[in-house]
């Protein structure tokens, strides 16, 4: 369905597009296209095929840069997005667990079994997001040529530990951390060189983008609140 959307109706959108200003296509992709790794990812990292969401991805990349001209295409890789009113993805998932009093697991790699911190991801906060792309853009008006690929993404990487920690913190409780079974053969780290070259990215500390986007999971501080009442 979803190849037959993105073929039959947004190729057509685009050719539309294209007749006019030739403003430039911003696509927002996501850093699980590439293929695992420890190591920091950077651009010209081989993506993944074997994933039903990064192939998906992948496909619709590529497909851009196929009918895209005359207009410029941008893919923004972006890694670990939160924000508020987020459900079911790591940064909830954490908060929840840590709520609830449940257990938060570690897995160490096996080149680092002492390692206690666990999956380190480049989370990134919505606002400052939004902002980078909005650069971006700014660069384009301005004449600037851009890349075709560019990861966005946080400051620093954010293990398993230190969010629930975090969390932890916000919540006034102690999570219950603990290491689980296996070993763990990736992480989800941004390399963010192209980006910071590009632009002056205008990073949120990470403790006060976590509150920011926890705060909608507290409604009886402000019930006028519209975030507050986010799902």
């Amino acid at each position: 369905f979803f190849l037959f959307f993105f073929n039959d109706t947004a190729t057509t959108e685009i050719y539309t597009l294209s007749l006019h200003d030739a403003l430039p296509i911003f696509y927002a992709s996501t850093g699980n296209v590439y293929q695992p790794s420890l190591l920091p990812l950077h651009e010209d990292h081989p993506v993944r095929r074997d994933n039903g969401y990064a192939l998906m991805k992948v496909v619709a990349e590529e497909s851009l840069a196929l009918v895209a001209e005359p207009m410029q295409l941008v893919v923004g890789r972006i890694f670990g997005l939160f924000g508020p009113g987020q459900s079911g993805m790591l940064v909830p998932n954490i908060y929840e667990r840590v709520r609830d009093g449940q257990l938060v697991q570690f897995v160490p790699t096996a080149e680092n079994p002492a390692d206690e911190e666990g999956l380190r991801v480049s989370l990134c906060y919505v606002e400052d997001a939004c902002g980078y792309l909005s650069s971006l853009l700014q660069l384009h008006t301005e004449g600037v040529g851009l890349p075709t690929t560019i990861n966005i993404a946080g400051a620093e990487p954010i293990s398993i530990r230190r969010l629930a920690d975090e969390c932890g913190k916000i919540l006034g409780l102690s999570p219950t951390i603990e290491r689980g079974d296996g070993v763990r053969t990736f992480d989800l780290i941004s390399d963010n060189s192209l980006l910071q070259r590009l632009i002056a990215p205008e990073y949120t500390p990470f403790p006060v983008a976590l509150e920011k986007a926890l705060h909608s999971e507290e409604p009886e501080s402000d019930d006028s609140n519209p975030l507050s009442k986010a799902v």
